[in-house]
């Protein structure tokens, strides 16, 4: 049956499980009869009903063995008093019956989900979110699904955080972001790994913080999308190319360069990208009547291209504090990794309509 049929006759039950209690697992071997992508296994049972359904996000199916779903029992249509069950379709040889799947932007995704139109006025889902609205960054809106736990966004995340507070408390700080920083004047330095070790370090409080939020907000999506060494192979990426343009475009020769600014901003660009559903909200203030502003996270990505394009513009390579330049080439990577994503997926869709 379809997602969104079983939206419009299942009941509320159900539906609360369905979006609520899956269990989803990466390993089944199974694979979508129609589309041939990996299918998510769901634990769907209630009380000592164990019921395993197969769900394909790229169709909007859920696959039920007749068992399942006499055993699952969607109700009926509201004002149908005695409704059968739609018949299981002949997947193997008629193909072609069952038309083709709708397109990747419509499907579920294994991400940020919100069905709320583009822009407007709203209240974020969580009160903590009100915090870093006023501070003015973005907040992440809809149901955050994943399905592994990000080790690697949470492990890079309290590496950062734990290296920043021994220095700070060892008041060894400046002398780490001297010594290990990236200077585009002085690539051989420390045999290359400043290239590497500029990542890990920030040059304050505030550096700190605004991109570990960026990081873990937008971080654990795509690293359940993409898995952890395609996402660790994007934040590498994405840093070395803003290292590189940072160094021809927009690099003071002699200043350290510090901070995962470059790759996270890849991992935005990403995210803003692929998933096409995603909302976000920015805490306008009085301009807002005291609301967050709702917009496509498309939408935010280029404003803060914008400002990014902006800041560079307005600045001088060689006094400027900001490496504005390190951020746009990290959103060039991760735009051109999402578009890719989102091309190389099309084959599989015109396929299985095929």
């Amino acid at each position: 049956m379809s997602i969104p049929t079983l939206k419009n006759s299942a009941g509320p039950d159900f539906l609360r499980a369905l979006r609520h209690k899956p269990v989803y697992s990466r390993d089944t071997a199974r694979r979508c009869p129609l589309c041939h992508h990996r299918m998510d296994a769901m634990d769907m049972g209630t009380g000592t009903q164990a019921v395993t359904l197969d769900a394909c996000w790229e169709c909007q199916l859920i696959w039920f063995d007749p068992s399942e779903f006499q055993r699952v029992h969607p109700p009926p249509l509201p004002g149908d008093k005695a409704v059968a069950p739609p018949p299981f379709p002949k997947v193997a040889p008629a193909r072609s019956q069952a038309g083709p799947p709708p397109a990747p932007e419509t499907a579920v995704p294994d991400g940020p989900g919100d069905d709320r139109s583009g822009f407007g006025l709203c209240w974020p889902d969580s009160a903590w979110q009100f915090l870093p609205g006023i501070l003015g960054m973005p907040i992440e809106l809809g149901e955050n699904r994943l399905r592994d736990r990000p080790v690697v966004t949470w492990g890079l995340a309290g590496a950062m955080t734990l290296i920043f507070v021994l220095l700070v408390a060892a008041d060894r700080l400046f002398d780490a972001v001297q010594a290990w920083g990236f200077i585009p004047n002085e690539w051989p330095r420390q045999a290359g790994l400043t290239l590497v070790t500029s990542f890990f370090l920030h040059a304050g409080w505030w550096h700190l913080i605004g991109n570990m939020y960026f990081f873990v907000i937008f971080g654990d999506n795509v690293e359940d999308r993409l898995g952890w060494w395609k996402f660790a192979l994007l934040l590498a990426a994405a840093h070395f190319g803003g290292l590189m343009l940072h160094s021809a475009r927009g690099g003071a020769g002699d200043i350290p360069c510090v901070g995962a600014s470059a790759g996270i901003s890849g991992v935005i660009a990403y995210y803003a990208v692929v998933f096409r559903r995603a909302k976000i909200g920015v805490f306008g203030g009085v301009l807002t009547a005291f609301h967050f502003l709702r917009m496509p996270a498309i939408v935010g990505l280029v404003l803060y291209t914008a400002l990014q394009l902006l800041g560079a513009y307005l600045s001088s390579g060689e006094t400027a504090g900001v490496a504005y330049f390190a951020h746009l080439g990290g959103l060039g990577v991760g735009v051109g990794a999402g578009v890719l994503a989102r091309v190389l997926r099309e084959p599989a869709t015109v396929r299985a309509a095929r």
